[in-house]
C-alpha cells in the first residue's frame, strides 16, 4: 500500500475513529522476518543459502545449501565426484 492510499484512507475513515482503528490494525506495513522472529523447527528453519528454497538442504559440514545448489557448485566447494 502507498502512502498515497493511506493518506486517503485516512481522509475518508476520519469521523469514524472506530472504523479507523481496525483500517490500521489490519492495513498498516508488517515488519520484516527477522532471525529473531524466524521459525526454530519445521519446513521454515533451514534454508539454502543461496536460493532460499527449504527443500532438500544438505546440512552436513555446515553447508547449509540446497541439492541443486550444491550440484552446481560441488567442484568450487572441493569435492570430487567418484565414479
Amino acid at each position: 500500500m502507498t502512502a498515497k492510499n493511506f493518506a486517503k484512507a485516512k481522509t475518508q475513515l476520519g469521523a469514524k475513529p472506530a472504523k479507523w482503528e481496525k483500517y490500521v490494525k489490519h492495513n498498516s506495513p508488517k515488519a520484516k522476518s527477522t532471525k529473531e522472529n524466524a521459525p526454530q523447527y519445521g519446513k521454515g528453519a533451514n534454508r539454502c543459502r543461496f536460493t532460499g528454497t527449504p527443500r532438500g538442504v544438505i546440512r552436513k559440514y555446515g553447508l547449509q545449501i540446497c541439492r541443486r545448489t550444491f550440484r552446481l557448485n560441488s567442484q568450487k566447494l572441493g569435492f570430487k565426484k567418484l565414479d
